[in-house]
């Protein structure tokens, strides 16, 4: 199992990746630190919270694609990624895809939130008014 933490500074603010690979799944966390951390400082947020952060994960073997890439597209590519911030675009991947699952589900759960509060007010309505039209 490889792992690697790397902070870098994203205007305004420091931010640190932990990145984890086992061959067959990569593990990914982005933390935002603020100011920036020292040495010790990072060691004790490591030994403190690192078994407390999501990590979002992808399964590697589901992704591998049997396709053949030009080579000279595969260099373009290559060079692309080496001039952005080096080995750290799979992790933004792993976690914009971990940033969207948690939205849809946000969503889900605040429609169905919404709905049992609609069921409530009507079931509420009709008691009231039951209530009303029974005493008369």
């Amino acid at each position: 199992m490889k792992g690697s933490f790397t902070v870098y500074y994203e205007d305004p603010f420091w931010v640190g990746v932990f990145e984890e690979d086992d061959g067959s799944n990569y593990s990914c966390c982005r933390v935002v630190f603020g100011n920036e951390p020292t040495g010790p400082e990072l060691f004790e947020f490591v030994r403190k919270s690192y078994s407390h952060l999501s990590f979002t994960s992808i399964n590697l073997e589901e992704k591998m694609e049997d396709k053949k890439i030009n080579p000279k597209r595969l260099a373009r590519q290559t060079i692309r990624q080496m001039e952005e911030t080096p080995h750290l675009n799979k992790a933004y991947e792993v976690i914009q895809k971990g940033y969207e699952s948690r939205k849809t589900e946000k969503k889900k759960d605040a429609k169905v939130k919404k709905e049992e509060e609609m069921d409530l007010k009507y079931l509420l309505r009709s008691e009231k008014r039951k209530k009303k039209h029974s005493g008369h």
